[in-house]
């Protein structure tokens, strides 16, 4: 065989390993793009799960709240604090009849009192032991605001004042009460339907105040994790358009544990639903949203740049919300937060693949750019 057949031999063999090659690779891509996929069904499979729990922790919560309100309404139905309006009926083993028409109107004066409706929540106690929003009692601003720790002491700075009320305007709240029907009933009774009220709307404001449980806070976490999914998957989907994002060392801002907390809150105006804004010199954009706003709270491990990218990629995101209709259901407000102090997330890794150090998230080049991150172990 001469020189030249065996030259072009070697240059026919290096070209079939070079397409070998080729294939190889576009077949250990197409597995990573598999397992990528089917990852990401067994996230969305867990998040369905979670949701489930929520909803069902949620529905316990209620319940709980619901067994609490309806035990307290009984006690009062079967007699409750009625029973011993007259001291000397304590010997009558029979309860009381409770006179509804009397207790809607002791009711109705109360909230009307407090400035409340039956809707509204019980309202805040003031402090210092202090029992009406104003000292002068002809102020038309002055309002109650019982304490619910216990009857005694609003027995003592209000209680009086409630039945002389009851007694001049109670006819006003009612249809079937005339003022000379209150004027007969005795002052025993109205303030013993005063306590009776006073006793529901305590056991109200103590329900709608009691601690998280194990069970509800676990809830809650599931509802934040999902949340960040949700951002997460957002900000893939766009991840193309910013082509500073497009550095390996970007790649972690697209986990969703490495997303900010978003928490419930109704505190300040609302700001757009998918962002964060949280660079200080962003201004947010605000939204018709008739939901609660939630508040966003960024990890303080995050470093400026990452802000600073994450919003150019947040604004693609509201642009492509705002102009899809079948996008308003899942819009969301969020208000700023301060920062979160959360740790470094531990991530499940595949192989040839890094996560994010405290270190590594802190580094930046002069030119801008994220440095590659470090794998951890």
């Amino acid at each position: 065989m001469s020189a030249k057949a065996v030259a072009d031999l070697i240059t026919r063999l290096r070209t079939e390993l070079a397409k070998l090659t080729a294939l190889q690779a576009q077949q250990e891509a197409g597995m990573e793009d598999m397992g990528i996929q089917v990852e990401g069904l067994l996230d969305d499979t867990g998040t369905l799960g979670e949701r489930v729990l929520a909803l069902e922790n949620r529905l316990a919560e209620f319940l709980h709240r619901f067994s609490a309100l309806e035990k307290a309404v009984d006690e009062l139905q079967v007699g409750g604090v009625m029973q011993h309006a007259n001291p000397a009926d304590e010997g009558d083993a029979k309860p009381r009849k409770r006179n509804n028409a009397l207790q809607s109107v002791v009711r109705a004066c109360l909230y009307g009192y407090m400035g409340i409706t039956k809707a509204t929540p019980p309202p805040e106690p003031l402090p210092d032991g202090r029992f009406w929003t104003e000292d002068d009692p002809e102020s038309p601003d002055r309002l109650l605001r019982p304490h619910w720790d216990e009857w005694s002491e609003n027995q003592v700075a209000w209680l009086r004042e409630m039945v002389h009320a009851v007694q001049d305007k109670g006819y006003k709240y009612s249809n079937s009460m005339t003022s000379e029907k209150i004027a007969a009933v005795p002052i025993s009774t109205i303030e013993a339907a005063i306590e009776a009220s006073y006793e529901s709307m305590r056991q109200r404001y103590k329900a709608l105040h009691q601690p998280l449980t194990d069970q509800q806070e676990r809830a809650r976490q599931n509802r934040r994790k999902g949340r960040k999914k949700a951002k997460a998957t957002e900000r893939e989907n766009h991840h193309a358009e910013v082509p500073a994002l497009q550095a390996p060392g970007f790649n972690f801002a697209f986990k969703w544990q490495y997303q900010s907390t978003d928490e419930s809150d109704n505190k300040g105006g609302a700001i757009d639903a998918n962002t964060d804004n949280e660079s200080n010199d962003e201004v947010p954009v605000v939204t018709n949203s008739r939901q609660r706003p939630w508040k966003s709270r960024p990890p303080q491990y995050r470093v400026p740049l990452v802000n600073e990218q994450l919003r150019i990629l947040d604004k693609r995101v509201v642009a492509e919300n705002l102009n899809s209709s079948n996008q308003g259901n899942a819009h969301h407000a969020r208000v700023v937060g301060e920062p979160k102090n959360t740790p470094l997330p531990t991530i499940r890794k595949a192989r040839n693949t890094a996560t994010a150090s405290v270190d590594t998230l802190a580094n930046q080049t002069t030119t801008g750019a994220v440095v590659m991150l470090n794998p951890e172990g």
